[in-house]
């Protein structure tokens, strides 16, 4: 009997969806993902962001080209360092200041969009849709 229950409970494990959380281990979004350093009324924090680009809409013509992939993986890639550099360049901060650097690191994404079309051969009238995901602080710990 206790065979049996030993069986019956290890089927229902198994066949459980959450009964594998935590068994593996994977970053949500490691590869869109940035950290950087920001000074935040006299206190150091990690600002975590990612960015997130729209690669099927509802018109897919122009987007499943090789041209805008390839352009799409550049700007993701350079939209990253970027993020990285308007938070290293921010001087001493308060809370409500990060509005304001998310709003001016949307708008040097947007120019570099358009930096990157021409070069990629992607029609200007071409609509990019991207989001800034996360965008939030972590207190560093020390291990």
């Amino acid at each position: 009997m206790s065979k049996f229950m030993f069986v019956i409970f290890f089927l229902i494990f198994i066949a459980t969806s959450n009964s594998s959380a935590g068994m593996f281990s994977s970053s949500y979004d490691a590869s869109n993902s940035v950290v950087a350093a920001v000074q935040i009324d006299n206190k150091v924090y990690n600002l975590v962001s990612s960015i997130k680009f729209l690669s099927k809409p509802q018109d897919n013509k122009p987007f499943n080209t090789d041209e805008y992939q390839n352009m799409i993986k550049q700007v993701s890639t350079e939209a990253q360092g970027l993020i990285v550099q308007k938070a290293l360049e921010a001087k001493s901060m308060k809370v409500s200041d990060l509005a304001a650097l998310k709003s001016n690191i949307e708008v040097e994404i947007r120019k570099l969009i358009e930096r990157t079309k021409m070069k990629h051969g992607v029609a200007q009238n071409t609509e990019v849709v991207f989001t800034i995901g996360s965008f939030f602080l972590l207190e560093p710990t020390k291990d």
